[in-house]
């Protein structure tokens, strides 16, 4: 299985921390819980121009917190996570709840966004979903959807566990 993310021994994931996003689940005794994910924004290339108003507001519905002064090519590459993530929840959790479904979908941008291999995959995937007008998705078939499911019922395992034992 694909390395995603390492847990500390306190039990926090560790990474890059270019940008903290703090988010909050009900856990199974209807309290909130709060957890940091830490989404990686690519550096700029050199001939990179800035990004549109249209990219920016995009990204910044994701995740609200991103500066303004993100360049073209760094909204179009968080753009693909949130697109894949999409496309990847949409069959991972096709009952979609709420503030559940938000959760998952940032969790799963974020994966994407660390691992620098799966990351270009997934722009690669997007930017060819784009140029062929698919409609269907074709996620099952993507190089790192067996993993990423085995990751992502993985950390729900151990948010239903950490719920228990609070």
């Amino acid at each position: 299985m694909m390395e995603w993310f390492t847990v500390s021994p306190s039990g926090r994931a560790t990474g890059d921390t270019k940008v903290p996003v703090i988010m909050s689940y009900p856990d199974s005794k209807d309290r909130e819980v709060e957890f940091q994910l830490n989404p990686s924004i690519p550096d700029p290339a050199d001939y990179d121009s800035p990004a549109t108003p249209a990219q920016i507001k995009a990204v910044q519905d994701f995740y609200p917190h991103f500066p303004d002064n993100l360049t073209f090519t760094q909204c179009h590459a968080t753009l693909c996570y949130r697109d894949y993530a999409i496309a990847f929840i949409d069959i991972f959790m096709p009952t979609r709840e709420g503030k559940n479904y938000e959760m998952w979908l940032r969790i799963v941008a974020t994966l994407v966004s660390h691992n620098e291999i799966v990351s270009k995959d997934v722009r690669r995937w997007s930017e060819r979903r784009w140029r062929q007008s698919l409609e269907t998705t074709r996620i099952k078939i993507t190089k790192h959807y067996k993993d990423l499911c085995e990751t992502c019922h993985q950390i729900n395992n151990t948010m239903i566990e950490m719920s228990k034992s609070e």
